[in-house]
């Protein structure tokens, strides 16, 4: 794909929505624009069953991102999306993202990647494999020191307002915003890793 998401980095309301609507469509980027939070229970209980039925493996975050936005999207008609950009923390990128993620897929693996992916719904970033991540890790790193330092590293899914974010100075700064097709396609590699990694189920 090419145009805005080639070369916009936002993290302003306005931008993600523009991003939204050149890449989902106007009906979408006005449904999230409108839409309001609530009650988070039914954003965070689904984050959390999709982090017990999830394996870890390297990669995670654009389908377990895809995967939450697409359930959210499916059972509470709450217009949540997902998005792949860059992350910064205390200033330093941790995540660069310089061009999209492939449109579909026929592997349960990732291909080389190194953007972030999270899910983004009513001014909540919803990550779910930050903290998966910075565990996980063998060698001390940026990542890895941020979590430790400002969430502890037992901590399961993230879902906090971008103003919560600012005040730690974490930024999720979108440049793209997952289509039906690359949701899809995620799912589809989801569902093999699970099966890989739950022979039987």
């Amino acid at each position: 794909m090419s145009g805005i998401g080639d070369n916009l980095s936002c993290s302003n309301n306005e931008g993600l929505r523009k991003l939204i609507a050149q890449y989902r469509g106007e009906e979408d980027a006005t449904e999230f624009q409108q839409f309001r939070a609530q009650n988070l229970a039914p954003i965070e209980n689904t984050g959390k069953e999709l982090l017990d039925h999830t394996p870890v493996f390297h990669g995670a975050c654009a389908p377990m991102s895809a995967a939450w936005a697409a359930l959210l999207r499916d059972r509470y008609n709450i217009p949540a999306v997902a998005v792949a950009g860059n992350l910064v923390m205390e200033g330093a990128t941790v995540f660069l993202c310089d061009r999209n993620i492939p449109d579909s897929t026929d592997s349960p693996d990732i291909v080389p990647w190194d953007g972030h992916c999270w899910m983004e719904v009513g001014g909540y970033v919803g990550d779910a494999s930050i903290f998966r991540t910075a565990r996980t890790m063998h060698s001390r790193s940026k990542l890895r020191d941020f979590v430790e330092r400002r969430f502890g590293l037992q901590r399961g899914l993230m879902l906090a307002s971008r103003e919560n974010l600012s005040r730690i100075d974490m930024v999720y700064a979108p440049k793209y915003v997952l289509t039906e097709t690359q949701i899809n396609a995620l799912l589809n590699g989801l569902r093999l890793q699970v099966q890989r990694a739950y022979p039987g189920c």
